[in-house]
């Protein structure tokens, strides 16, 4: 299983709300500044840690693509560049996945940062920003 450091207050830092900062297995030894009011620590299980790394990869977009590309260079083909859109490409849509797991949002906050309760999302939501 997977455990996702996800942000989960106001955007000011580059990351949106649900964004993964990152990603550790299960049962990690999280330390006291990933309990502070912009961060969540939540658990997918099922998930294996190899295939939760996908979801901490930027969102990027080729800058230099189609004619324009080959218009500047010598032989006809240029390397592709690329340029950040998102710190991530993926983010997980706490509310809903919170309410498909059976999880009261209220309750999340409190236990979380008093007990360092790490809850199980059973059904996450995923929102690709690709898409958007």
């Amino acid at each position: 299983m997977a455990e996702f450091l996800l942000y989960y207050r106001d955007p000011e830092r580059g990351y949106e709300i649900g964004d993964v900062v990152h990603v550790l297995p299960d049962g990690a030894a999280w330390g006291s500044m990933e309990c502070v009011d912009d961060f969540l620590v939540v658990r997918l299980p099922g998930m294996p840690i190899w295939d939760a790394h996908a979801y901490i990869q930027p969102l990027e977009r080729e800058t230099n693509t189609g004619l324009w590309r080959h218009a500047w260079s010598h032989d006809g083909y240029t390397e592709p560049t690329f340029e950040m859109v998102s710190r991530r490409r993926w983010k997980l849509d706490i509310n809903a996945s919170m309410a498909a797991s059976g999880i009261d949002p209220d309750a999340f906050g409190r236990v979380y940062c008093e007990d360092w309760l790490v809850h199980e999302i059973i059904t996450p939501v995923w929102v690709d920003k690709a898409a958007a």
